[in-house]
């Protein structure tokens, strides 16, 4: 980072008489009243009239300004507040999540024997469950003819007397595998 700062300088101003008396003598007459002649004042030239000549010396003109540099300087650095610390978090355990019962993947025999009624008729058909309780008033053969075989394995008497398509229309019916 560049920071201006000020620098005092001096100028000197020097007239066109330093070349007649030479700088030197001007440098050795000291700190002088700028008002007052020098002691080269006293010293007598002649000319070609041998008529004494009086030099005045004019003290320098010292004339003093202040300027920016471009000097880099380090600045001060100024603190900043800092944030009062935060206490870490106190963690909370988190209970374990209830494990999911498990997925129910098929029925026994006995779940089956329990559904063994017009309105509520279940079937195992060559190892499948199905539920029939909503079809036994749609059935053709009449209501009588699904409810004798609510709640049993019924695979033989379906396939003796069963086409086809009522193969087809039992898949809408079926819940599930037959398990052991």
């Amino acid at each position: 980072m560049n920071v201006k700062f000020p620098v005092t300088l001096t100028i000197i101003s020097l007239s066109s008489f330093f070349v007649g008396i030479g700088l030197v003598a001007l440098l050795q007459t000291g700190n002088q009243d700028v008002n007052q002649p020098s002691q080269l004042a006293n010293t007598a030239q002649t000319t070609a009239t041998s008529t004494p000549q009086v030099n005045t010396v004019i003290s320098p003109v010292v004339a003093t300004t202040t300027v920016a540099s471009n000097v880099p300087q380090t600045p001060t650095p100024v603190p900043t507040p800092t944030p009062a610390p935060t206490p870490p978090p106190t963690l909370t355990p988190t209970p374990p999540a209830p494990t999911p019962a498990p997925v129910k993947v098929g029925y026994t025999a006995s779940e089956v024997s329990k559904h063994n009624m017009n309105g509520n008729c279940w079937m195992i058909i060559k190892n499948q469950v199905y539920d029939l309780s909503h079809y036994s008033k749609q059935h053709p053969g009449g209501v009588r003819a699904i409810t004798n075989e609510c709640g049993k394995e019924a695979s033989v008497i379906f396939s003796r007397v069963h086409s086809n398509s009522a193969w087809n229309l039992l898949a809408n019916y079926k819940i599930g595998p037959l398990t052991n």
